[in-house]
Order: structure tokens, then sequence, then C-alpha cells
């Protein structure tokens, strides 16, 4: 290994890690010593991933405040420091690590609005594809529906919530003053996507949630149906499937038709 090599070895593992080999080769001088030169550095490197974690969370860190919210950021980097290349993916876990930490768990807002944030950031990242229209349904015949799978655009997500998360992003998005944080009494369902370079979000009723688990599944139109029957008038069921489809075309969620 090349001496410069090894240098950068030993100041990644002094940054990440805090080993001290790397000392040895940094001068000093009169107005700046070894060890400060070295914690510029070591603070950097956390001072930039904190700046990310806000960046992909700003709701949450306005709810929890700057304190409160760097405490949560040094924990978060000393449980579970970064290990992606990209800084875009730090904080990926956060959602769960609030679920799961004692100081946090009893405040389910925190993980949903966490798990909220992620979803909506990794909706804008996801890859691009090429949304069916609602015009190209005329190329399906009629003997072919009821076979007939759906593809979904790499976008999209599921959430279910048990707060009032969405007022909060409401709220933030308004420059509002944010409403308390609490639970709410009736759980809701939401789908994210983004459609052109816009992220969208919707509520979902309890027959539209199982019409899509069933399509996302990979089940046929036929089965579609059963899912909605199960959950709503059997015999509008059809119709049903056919306005809920309608729907994820207009809002581009579609990105396949398969005849199998």
């Amino acid at each position: 290994m090349s001496q410069l090599a090894q240098l950068q070895r030993d100041l990644q593992a002094h940054v990440l890690n805090s080993e001290a080999a790397i000392a040895a080769a940094i001068d000093s001088s009169a107005e700046v010593s070894a060890a400060t030169r070295l914690r510029i550095y070591f603070d950097a490197y956390r001072l930039r991933l904190i700046e990310a974690l806000q960046a992909n969370y700003p709701v949450l860190a306005q709810l929890l405040g700057a304190d409160a919210f760097s405490k949560l950021a040094q924990l978060y980097l000393a449980i579970r420091p970064s290990r992606h290349y990209s800084i875009r993916w730090f904080g990926d876990r956060l959602g769960e690590f609030l679920a799961d930490y004692p100081d946090y768990r009893a405040q389910p807002w925190l993980t949903e609005l966490a798990q909220w944030e992620w979803a909506i950031a990794s909706a804008f990242d996801a890859r691009d594809a090429r949304p069916v229209s609602v015009s190209d349904l005329s190329s399906v015949a009629p003997t072919d529906w009821p076979e007939l799978r759906f593809g979904f655009h790499p976008s999209m997500r599921r959430i279910a919530l048990r707060t009032n998360v969405v007022a909060l992003i409401k709220a933030a998005g308004a420059n509002e003053e944010l409403p308390d944080p609490t639970q709410i009494d009736t759980p809701s369902e939401w789908v994210i996507w983004r459609q052109d370079l816009t992220v969208q979000y919707r509520s979902l009723d309890s027959v539209e949630s199982a019409a899509i688990d069933a399509a996302q599944h990979d089940e046929n139109f036929s089965l579609i149906c059963e899912a909605i029957a199960q959950r709503g008038d059997a015999d509008s069921a059809p119709l049903t499937a056919a306005s809920f489809l309608k729907q994820w075309l207009t809002d581009g969620c579609v990105i396949e038709l398969r005849r199998s």
C-alpha cells in the first residue's frame, strides 16, 4: 500500500472511529495544534451528516426544534452510522430507530413523520418510467380483461398512519404553525407517488387499499374484483375496479399492462 493510501485510511479511521494513528503525521503550529486540526475534520464529518438528515426530515426537525433534533441526529449517527457512499441515503432507518429507541417510541407521530418524509424523498428520487394512459386501455380486448395485470410506477409508496402526520405536513407546507402532534381516532391509508417532477399523495379508503394490495401482489383483474367484493357490494365490484384503474392511470401510477 502506498504512503498516501495509508494516510487516507488512517484519516478515515480517525474521522469514523477516533483512531489515533494519523496523529503522528499531522503537523502542529503555534496557532493550531495537530489535535485541533484533526478535530476540525472529525466534527465537520458529523455536522455534514446532521445537515443531510435535516434536509431529508425538515418537518421532523421543525417539530422537534433545533436542540432536540440535534440530539436525535447525534444519537442516530452513533447507533446507525452512515454505511453508504452517497450521503443521500443517510437516514434511511430513522423511522425504525424512532420506533425502537426508548426516548422516542412513546411518541408515535415522530416515527410516522419520519416514515412519511422518507417516503416523499424516495418517491422523488425513484427512477423514471413511462406511465400507461387511459387511452392505452383501448388496446385491451374484452376477453383479456379477466387476466389483465398491472405494473406500478417505481415511485409509488404506501403508508398507514395512526397520527396526524398529514396535518403537520400541510401546515409546514403552508408556512403555518404546526398543530400539536396527536394520535387519530381512525387510522388512515395513503399512497405517495411522483407525477412528472412533483410528488403527490392522497388518502385511500379500505376498498381501494384492498384493490391496490391485490394489484401490487400481481393479482389479475378478476382477483382484484374479488378483493373489492369482499369489502363492498359484490355486484358493483367490476365497475368499482374499473373506476380505481382509471384513477391510477390518470395519476400516472400504472406503467405496465400485462395480459397473462
